[in-house]
């Protein structure tokens, strides 16, 4: 039996990315009745989109992941204020029995990622008293390609990083979270200053050949795990650096050093803008 004591923050921090496998489970089984965006049946305009879809939480009700989390563990495992005693396993149990209350529909519904991302974004950390970033993941595709500049179609890094940053800004994607890397010698390498692992981070994998990227993301707590194991290179005029190098399998960019799978949250390409 598995046990957890702590905060709900940390919690969160640890078994949160277990909780997201989970709704990607249960949203794939509710895209066999929601078969497209319903962003019409949460006040918004009709979508139709059908690839691609998130299963997403209904915050606006103060029904997000996180909430529904704070109300298992302060109805079942609480201690003291802030402090939970949590058997893991009952847990999860516990987890999916409250999203199957009622049915998946009453307790999710399937948005593309366009929607789903507008729709959470004034909810964020609301309901459970802190800032933070969730993305419930399904797929996670773009259905509309970005245009390509001159500046980009010439592959340069700044240019296409910018590019990328100011599109997916509403996944919590910044300049300064987000490192990139041209696919080059049959792989992606990022070198990323020491003291910027201290955060979750985001890697543009681009490849120049067709003009695609995917965004990858390794969460704060994964970092702390396999950031020793990196190769580590320091300068006399700047800051040490870890090296990631990643390889791709065919489904998962996988860092070959710690064999660190990294979770895909975005797709995309440039395509270039003709008269």
């Amino acid at each position: 039996m598995a046990l957890f004591t702590g905060s709900f923050k940390e919690f969160e921090k640890y078994v949160g990315p277990t909780t997201n496998k989970l709704i990607t489970k249960l949203g794939k089984e509710l895209k066999r009745e929601q078969k497209s965006c319903q962003n019409h049946q949460i006040g918004g305009e009709n979508c139709g989109v059908w690839k691609r879809l998130d299963a997403a939480h209904f915050s606006s009700q103060g029904r997000d992941r996180k909430s529904m989390i704070k109300e298992l563990l302060e109805s079942n495992f609480k201690i003291e204020e802030d402090i939970y005693n949590v058997d893991l396993d009952k847990f999860i149990i516990l987890f999916e029995e409250q999203h199957r209350n009622k049915g998946l529909s009453s307790n999710l519904i399937m948005l593309c990622r366009q929607h789903h991302a507008r729709y959470d974004l004034p909810y964020k950390g609301k309901n459970v008293g802190f800032e933070y970033e969730d993305v419930e993941i399904l797929e996670n595709y773009s259905l509309l390609p970005l245009l390509l500049t001159d500046a980009i179609s010439e592959h340069k890094s700044t240019e296409i990083k910018k590019s990328i940053v100011k599109e997916i800004n509403e996944l919590g994607v910044t300049l300064s979270n987000c490192s990139y890397a041209k696919f080059t010698n049959k792989k992606w390498q990022f070198d990323i200053k020491e003291d910027k692992l201290k955060q979750d981070l985001y890697f543009v994998f681009y490849n120049p050949s067709d003009y695609s990227f995917d965004i990858g993301k390794i969460t704060e707590a994964e970092l702390d795990k396999i950031s020793m194991s990196l190769k580590q290179k320091e300068y006399d005029d700047r800051k040490a650096e870890r090296s990631f190098s990643f390889d791709f399998d065919g489904d998962n960019y996988i860092e070959k050093h710690t064999q660190q799978i990294v979770k895909v949250i975005y797709s995309n390409r440039f395509e270039i803008q003709t008269e």
